[in-house]
């Protein structure tokens, strides 16, 4: 039996194509929103130009945006998972490579998986779809004491707010503003809540958690690392709000400021 030798050997390995591995990189998409309230924003993407509407643009490919007038705001997923907000002026505006819209992630937090409880409770089902009342974890002691009676229509209501243990009331009021401030005083960090809402005839019953001064310090930090100051906000300093607030789970505040932003 003849054996190749070893120039046919080199022959036949130079004839076969050497299979070489290929990394395969996602193409970047992004949410956009609008960076002004006032001025209009247009951008273009995928051969596109898309005019941004106040609510923003949910899904977008972000390899080769560029903005042809106004301001845009990314918002996108790292491939690590982290979630950033880009500022960009007119010209070209990118996301990482890799990067995914945050709107699905957004929208599924919004709409609530049913096992998450505000303050960790069972409550009445129809209070679930009531939007503008507290429940969860919340930071803000101010959002605390906001409670916002326009998902329930025109008409009179009564509010019983207790704290726990004991379940003494702390407030009881009747009245017909579809919106009411409770003094941010009337709550402490580590405290858990709950509240007893008559109307049109219904009770509703839910619960809070204010957060701890540790959890609270941390999402402080977070907020000053982004950039949100206190007082009056430009919109990127909002978006990046809402950001940290989502990152640190805290559904209810994350749905005041998605309203706040006109989305």
């Amino acid at each position: 039996m003849k054996y190749p030798t070893p120039l046919a050997i080199l022959l036949i390995a130079l004839a076969v194509p050497a299979v070489v591995p290929v990394t395969t990189w996602a193409a970047s998409s992004c949410s956009v929103m609008p960076g002004s309230r006032s001025v209009p924003t247009t951008i273009r993407a995928d051969g596109k130009d898309w005019d941004v509407p106040r609510a923003g643009l949910p899904d977008v490919p972000c390899s080769g945006l560029s903005v042809l007038r106004g301001q845009a705001i990314l918002i996108f997923e790292t491939s690590a998972g982290d979630t950033k907000s880009l500022m960009c002026g007119p010209g070209e505006c990118a996301a990482p490579t890799g990067a995914k819209s945050f709107w699905k992630s957004l929208m599924a937090r919004l709409e609530g998986a049913p096992e998450r409880r505000p303050g960790g409770k069972r409550y009445d089902e129809d209070a679930r779809r009531l939007e503008g009342l507290p429940s969860g974890k919340i930071y803000s002691l101010e959002r605390a004491g906001l409670f916002d009676f326009r998902a329930l229509g025109a008409g009179g209501w009564t509010l019983v707010v207790t704290r726990e243990p004991g379940r003494a009331a702390i407030v009881q009021r009747a009245g017909s503003d579809p919106v009411v401030q409770l003094p941010a005083s009337l709550f402490q960090r580590g405290g858990k809540y709950g509240w007893v809402l008559t109307a049109g005839g219904k009770r509703f019953t839910g619960g809070f958690d204010v957060l701890a001064p540790g959890p609270a310090a941390e999402v402080e930090r977070d907020l000053r690392e982004a950039g949100v100051t206190s007082g009056p906000r430009t919109r990127k300093q909002q978006v990046d709000e809402l950001i940290v607030l989502f990152e640190h789970d805290l559904d209810h505040e994350v749905r005041l400021l998605y309203r706040e932003l006109g989305l």
